[in-house]
């Protein structure tokens, strides 16, 4: 529910110590952005905000990477830069992490509140369409009701990332060994027999 103050985690936008209330747009977003285990019990509150809200909306971009081999007019470079904020605020981070890993976004997330705005959406990397709030004053929401909710099962794929690598022993030591691609060009066809 409401984190506690003064012994607040750090998190995607708060510095350890500060809480700030992370909020999804979805019940199955907010369930698996705690990632629980199967068996494992999600308390679900649903909230209502007590004020008109100043918000950031990071999640209206592109998501993907852009790569620009030449320089973008500026309204493309724009593009570029919000969508890359908001995969950082996306980028699924878990408890053995490095905490240094949240400073940009904690550095970002405070420039937007000194500047006078409530939160943060960003969109989420669980929950296909969902989104993400972090607001920065807990009492910007109240909570109205409350669920328990058991994580009974998982959907996930998985896509191979960076290139294998084997283990060699040489001289008493093992080695770890990786593919180096040196050449790439057409697979000639082998000549038929007749």
């Amino acid at each position: 529910m409401k984190p506690l103050e003064r012994i607040a985690l750090e998190g995607r936008t708060n510095p350890k110590g500060i809480p700030y209330l992370y909020l999804s747009s979805k019940k199955e977003t907010a369930m698996s952005e705690v990632r629980p285990w199967i068996g494992g019990y999600i308390s679900l509150g649903l909230f209502s905000t007590t004020k008109e809200l100043r918000l950031i909306d990071l999640s209206t971009g592109d998501n993907r990477l852009m790569f620009h081999f030449t320089e973008p007019p500026p309204q493309k470079r724009e593009e570029a830069v919000w969508s890359q904020v908001n995969r950082s605020f996306s980028y699924p981070v878990s408890p053995s992490d490095d905490k240094a890993d949240y400073v940009a976004t904690q550095i970002i997330a405070e420039l937007f509140k000194k500047e006078g705005y409530d939160g943060v959406i960003y969109r989420s990397s669980f929950g296909g369409s969902g989104y993400n709030l972090a607001l920065f004053d807990l009492i910007s929401a109240q909570l109205l009701n409350c669920q328990l909710h058991e994580a009974k099962s998982f959907s996930i794929t998985f896509e191979e990332f960076g290139n294998p690598y084997f283990m060699k022993e040489e001289n008493g030591e093992r080695m770890a060994m990786r593919n180096k691609i040196v050449d790439i060009r057409p697979i000639e066809e082998p000549e038929e027999k007749s």
